[in-house]
């Protein structure tokens, strides 16, 4: 017995070791993003420009998390509910953010080790999966942009789920069976590319729980009546399996219309006549090569890579060779187990974002390797102690190159997180590293000129219509800058080419509309300022500049009309409050424009100081 509990007390301290050393690498690699800024691309869709996020926490925010697809067009109400508790938590401090992407990337390392060293029994091959997941250069995007807070949150639930499906085929009874269900689904409300779970429950049947062998069944036992009239199905274990899976495989896609529809709506999933669906499965075969080659050799990784749309015939063909030569090699060999599960847990997890379903504008992605790269880090940390199994000094040889591969990987890393300081930072690496970079230059442009390079700003977003010249946001965007540059003719040009790329662009209807009323043209900035309002009847800016054009025509009914709008949709916009005071004050009603102060003194001090001398002049 006391061998036993000897043997027992040297497995835990080694656990605890392993452990130990995973939460210490991992944050020695990432522990610089709590200084990080926001990233001038998405971080506004997802924080810095959400009012339901910058509101913290509240019934109105939970509301709309579960019920909108967002801008994002996902529908991932736990993201949402993740981001609004930091802003209520930190306000609008990146840190903190950061934080919480970090301390989710650790759990998650730490739970991918626990549950690897329970189901497998090889605690030292699990670690090394863990620390490979924990510092691979490929990691970075999704830690250290706050953005991508639906993988780290996303993954957690996925974890958490094998854990509990571990208890599950254990001892199968209904709460175990439930639990697994609602962490997937939990998962799958943080980001839907989850959906390909129940075929991650598969491999692991599989291995190692090796349940497709067993020879008598006893997973409907917390299902099935306990009588003992009642006899067992008479049909394969397999099929149990399948039966077992069948919830989720019938969630899982509800999951994915909604998602659909919600990239329909938003203009992010790409249409067949844009993308045909040739091309998206040609690409998918070189991507699935691109994204291995990466694994092996991370250089030059960038936070945005532009679709390629076609590759050379002799390069798909060869990623098709290689990659079904690879699938019938891990099935000739099936006696390696852990081959076949780590070879197609890599193949049916990327898949939801390999581009058959081509949603943004991106060919590839660090970001989506964050859990397919497990299955090939179970490969590579089964399959090269087997191949040298046969040496003299094998243990020695596995330790120091286990060693040298993390050191170089954190190393590797820890530059690569430094790149993510800022957004100037991360795009001026990216266009070194990438060609025909439209995005990055249209996002690089915006932020030279946040900063008064205005020039600069302009010669990138030039550039970005070089190479796309369909963009209507860029087009916008460019507007902008000429219009601020003093360069109203230009501007206005660049409105008008945005709005024939895009009718329905209402930002540049906004825009234009408010060129056009300071130049006198006022019919025709009515006429942009209520197809704004057409397109998306909740714009606030174009309600407070329709109310302002109506108040000037002296129409101050209309004008009261649109600002109290703007307040039931945005009850602390303190531009609103003071054109609604001015107005009641030019209808003569003093009390209420004496009520307009009270709400705006709370929100902005200098607006109600000008109100209150107009007021009381």
């Amino acid at each position: 017995m006391r061998d036993n509990n000897t043997v027992h007390d040297n497995s835990f301290l080694i656990k605890l070791l392993i452990i130990l050393c995973l939460i210490l690498i991992t944050y020695t690699v990432f522990s610089s993003v709590i200084n990080h800024g926001f990233i001038a691309l998405d971080d506004d869709m997802y924080v810095t420009g959400n009012p339901h996020v910058q509101r913290g926490l509240s019934l109105k925010g939970i509301f709309w998390a579960f019920t909108s697809t967002g801008e994002s067009g996902m529908w991932i109400p736990l993201t949402w509910l993740s981001l609004m508790l930091d802003a209520h938590l930190y306000g609008l401090n990146p840190g903190g953010f950061h934080l919480t992407n970090l301390l989710l990337h650790i759990i998650n390392v730490l739970l991918l080790f626990i549950v690897l060293a329970r189901i497998t029994g090889c605690p030292w091959k699990s670690a090394f999966v863990a620390a490979l997941f924990a510092i691979h250069p490929l990691r970075v995007e999704s830690v250290a942009w706050v953005t991508e807070r639906k993988d780290v949150l996303s993954a957690l639930f996925f974890l958490l789920s094998l854990w509990i499906y571990a208890d599950y085929v254990e001892n199968p009874n209904m709460k175990r069976y439930v639990l697994v269900f609602l962490f997937f689904v939990f998962g799958i409300m943080a980001k839907p590319s989850l959906i390909v779970f129940p075929f991650v429950l598969l491999l692991l049947d599989y291995w190692p729980f090796a349940r497709f062998q067993e020879k008598k069944s006893h997973w409907m036992n917390g299902f099935r009546s306990q009588e003992p009239s009642v006899p067992e199905p008479k049909r394969s274990h397999f099929i149990y399996l399948i039966i077992e899976k069948v919830p989720f495989l019938l969630f899982a896609p509800i999951s994915g219309i909604v998602t659909l529809l919600g990239h329909q709506n938003v203009g992010a999933l790409s249409s067949l006549k844009h993308l045909p669906i040739s091309i998206r499965i040609s690409c998918a075969f070189v991507f699935y090569v691109k994204y291995i080659g990466k694994m092996f050799w991370p250089r030059n990784l960038a936070i945005f890579y532009p679709h390629p749309y076609t590759f050379p015939i002799e390069q798909v063909m060869g990623a098709m060779v290689f990659l079904l030569s690879v699938s019938l090699l891990v099935i000739w060999k099936a006696r390696k187990r852990y081959l076949v599960f780590g070879w197609f847990w890599y193949l049916v997890a990327l898949l939801p974002v390999i581009g058959i379903l081509q949603a943004g504008v991106q060919g590839i992605a660090d970001r989506f390797t964050y859990l397919p790269l497990i299955g090939l880090f179970v490969m590579i940390a089964w399959g090269v102690p087997d191949i040298l199994s046969g040496w003299r000094y094998r243990q020695v040889v596995l330790s120091v190159s286990a060693i040298l591969v993390l050191a170089t990987l954190m190393i590797s890393s820890r530059l690569q997180v430094g790149l993510w300081q800022d957004s100037k930072k991360i795009f001026e690496h990216t266009l070194l590293v990438t060609e025909n970079n439209f995005l990055i230059h249209h996002n690089f442009g915006h932020t030279l000129a946040m900063e008064g390079r205005i020039d600069e700003g302009i010669s990138h977003l030039r550039e970005s219509l070089r190479i796309r010249p369909d963009r209507a946001k860029a087009h916008y965007h460019l507007g902008l800058l000429l219009v601020d540059d003093g360069r109203i003719e230009e501007g206005i040009a660049c409105y008008r080419e945005a709005l024939r790329v895009n009718p329905d662009f209402e930002p540049a209807h906004n825009n234009l509309g408010a060129v056009l009323a300071r130049r006198g043209k006022t019919e025709d900035a009515i006429f942009h300022y209520t197809e704004a309002l057409r397109i998306k009847p909740d714009f606030a800016s174009a309600h407070i500049n329709l109310g302002m054009l109506r108040a000037k025509e002296g129409n101050f009914k209309e004008a009261i009309e649109h600002y109290s709008k703007v307040l039931r949709l945005r009850p602390h916009f303190s531009k609103a409050w003071f054109h609604l005071g001015l107005a009641y004050l030019e209808i003569g009603d003093r009390r209420r424009a004496v009520d307009a102060y009270n709400a705006l003194k709370g929100i902005n001090r200098d607006l109600a100081n000008i109100l209150f001398n107009r007021i009381y002049e």
